[in-house]
């Protein structure tokens, strides 16, 4: 009898496991797509969550645990279709993905077809229909197999079946067997990473680096949530400048970098940018199951960074940074490397701070660089790294007191804010004194986290007013492949340090990039395998 409520008790904790878990991997997905990777997922829940929007919680708690509990509940009464149920959800999504199944039926829905499929035949009808196909399919399926398994006794059978089939599917998404059980080593760094010793210069400029939230070349031809047919240039300053000044692109026009594994959330873009490699965490016992992460003297200590290279030029440097300093350890990486920490503690002697919904407002971070940069009077050079928020997914925060003519809140609107907040500021450091030693760079930190399937998604970037120590032309920018690596020494090279390598990174005026010589495909499999030489920059 005990054993009995016992196997009831286990089957429904395991009807609750499995779903939690098949929910939790379709959150992810459907909220990150490319950026879910085990080394993103293992890096934030190490990492402090100070900081963290709600809606994200929001999220996770209507999307996952609500429906794992009404599962559950559920379970109780119809104990056999809720397991056949979760099976079918488990293999579909396993078979077609997640995206391909459910976001397409049901997001594309109201995002792109909801106005349009009435009145266009040629996507409409054939959306429809393909809906109504797979909506049947699956039931015709769920009834067969349910009206048989009535005449049979439901027995541990279905749960393990649906556990394996949690697990494949999990695996399938985060490459967990391989990653961990099946650890694969790269020469990667042993074969590429290089750095010369000796990196100075005789004419140091002045180094202004905005590093713009999911800043992408996509926004220039339409939004992200409103229908793709759209066109609207939500970026239209951010183009004009691109199209003005220096821009490496990955077609002839106005395009963008490559965003590779492990360089797609913020702190992981910008070490990529500064240090020229991806933040790879070596996935073991020492780092899951330790506090090592979070202390700072930790956070990649022995990679040598752009900023470490500044430091011994002897630039003062500072990070302006409105979020909270906890997140994603962003403090620890810039008081690792040198970098001092303007803050929320430190902005409050300007007066009332003005919050968006990641922090302090960006149109405040810039009035207090410009304040920092009015009031500047060493004889050193200096580096300012300025970090926005406004355009963080998934709906961003449209400053309507600074952009007084958008109404609404959408991410589209956070987007054409942020380009006229990011333009006017530099437009402002243009009229300055010191301009004309100053070189700004203004780089997208990563891809949006949106899973909508556009093609040709590339990071913006531009380079105003450097000095590169060898004449551009067009064969140099247009047509090239280059990640956040390749930054690395061209960041470097625009403020009067010659540098044709860095890291992971090639200088493209000089040579090829990685991703130009073995493709995206290549470095992509390389990075997410284990390397002794990175274990080194960690240890």
């Amino acid at each position: 009898m005990r054993w009995n409520k016992l196997a009831k008790l286990l089957k429904y904790f395991a009807i609750f496991i499995t779903s939690f878990l098949l929910l939790t991997t379709f959150w992810i997905i459907s909220n990150y797509d490319s950026n879910a990777t085990l080394n993103a997922i293992i890096f934030h829940l190490k990492m402090p969550l100070d900081g963290v929007n709600t809606i994200f919680y929001t999220g996770f708690i209507i999307y996952v645990i609500i429906p794992s509990i009404i599962i559950l509940i559920c379970s109780f009464y119809m104990f056999s279709f809720i397991v056949l149920l979760l099976i079918g959800i488990g293999l579909t999504t396993s078979i077609f993905g997640f995206n391909q199944t459910y976001y397409n039926a049901v997001i594309s829905l109201k995002s792109k077809y909801y106005a349009s499929f009435l009145f266009n035949d040629e996507i409409g009808i054939f959306f429809i229909l393909k809906l109504i196909l797979i909506i049947l399919s699956c039931y015709i399926a769920t009834s067969l197999i349910y009206k048989y398994c009535k005449k049979i006794h439901i027995n541990w059978f279905y749960i393990i079946t649906l556990i394996i089939i949690t697990i494949y599917s999990i695996d399938k998404h985060f490459q967990i067997y391989t990653t961990i059980f099946k650890r694969q080593y790269s020469t990667l760094y042993e074969d590429h990473y290089k750095i010369k010793d000796d990196i100075h210069t005789k004419k140091p400029r002045n180094l202004i680096l905005i590093i713009a939230e999911s800043m992408e070349t996509i926004y220039a031809h339409g939004g992200l949530i409103n229908n793709k047919n759209n066109t609207e240039n939500l970026i239209p300053n951010l183009y004009k400048l691109a199209k003005n000044n220096i821009n490496f692109s990955n077609n002839d026009n106005f395009g963008g970098l490559y965003q590779t594994n492990n360089t797609s959330w913020t702190i992981a873009g910008t070490t990529g940018y500064l240090c020229g490699v991806p933040l790879s965490l070596p996935i073991d016992s020492t780092i899951i199951f330790s506090n090592n992460l979070t202390n700072q003297s930790q956070f990649i200590k022995n990679a040598t960074c752009i900023s470490d290279i500044l430091k011994k030029n002897n630039y003062n440097q500072v990070a302006f940074l409105g979020y909270d300093t906890s997140f994603a350890g962003s403090k620890h990486f810039f008081k690792s490397h040198n970098i001092d920490i303007l803050d929320e503690k430190d902005f409050k002697k300007y007066g009332e701070l003005k919050y968006g919904f990641w922090g302090i407002k960006d149109s405040q971070i810039f009035e207090f660089a410009k304040d920092y940069l009015n009031n500047y009077h060493s004889n050193l050079p200096f580096a300012i790294y300025i970090p926005t928020v406004d355009t963080h997914f998934p709906g961003g925060f449209t400053d309507r007191e600074y952009c007084k003519n958008i109404k609404n809140n959408s991410l589209d609107d956070a987007i054409k804010c942020s380009d006229k907040i990011i333009y006017d500021f530099v437009s402002w450091v243009m009229k300055q004194d010191f301009y004309n030693n100053t070189t700004i760079i203004i780089l997208g930190d990563h891809l949006s986290g949106l899973s909508l399937r556009y093609e040709n998604r590339n990071i913006y970037n531009v380079f105003i007013n450097p000095k590169f120590s060898k004449n551009i032309n067009n064969n140099l920018v247009k047509y090239r492949i280059l990640s956040h690596f390749d930054m690395t020494p061209l960041i470097l090279d625009s403020i009067g340090f010659k540098v044709e390598y860095f890291g992971l990174g090639r200088n493209p005026l000089y040579s090829k990039t990685l991703l130009e010589e073995y493709g995206l495909k290549e470095i992509n499999d390389l990075i997410i395998k284990d390397s002794k030489f990175y274990r080194s920059l960690w240890e």
